[in-house]
């Protein structure tokens, strides 16, 4: 992904698509009402998802996960949640 484009999405303000979210066990299962389908996620997908509130970007997610996952390297945060963000909406 072109950095320039990167530093584009990662100012973006993502939104919740209205799911009904369950976590079970290590895992989010949720119903997805455009699919009409049940989408598994993993724990990292489900906390991401949590995080999207209307109200912060995807660059203020990429810094609280990053402070989890200090030994991944930046870039591929970023990448790795902008992708999952696109799949989650």
């Amino acid at each position: 992904m072109n950095d320039v484009v990167l530093e584009v999405i990662l100012q973006r303000i993502p939104r919740k698509i209205d799911s009904k979210v369950r976590k079970e066990g290590d895992y989010y299962v949720a119903l997805s009402p455009i699919m009409g389908a049940f989408i598994s996620m993993n724990g990292l997908a489900g906390k991401i998802y949590e995080m999207i509130d209307g109200r912060i970007c995807i660059n203020d997610i990429v810094n609280q996960i990053a402070g989890i996952y200090n030994d991944i390297p930046i870039n591929k945060i970023k990448t790795d949640i902008c992708r999952c963000i696109s799949d989650l909406e």
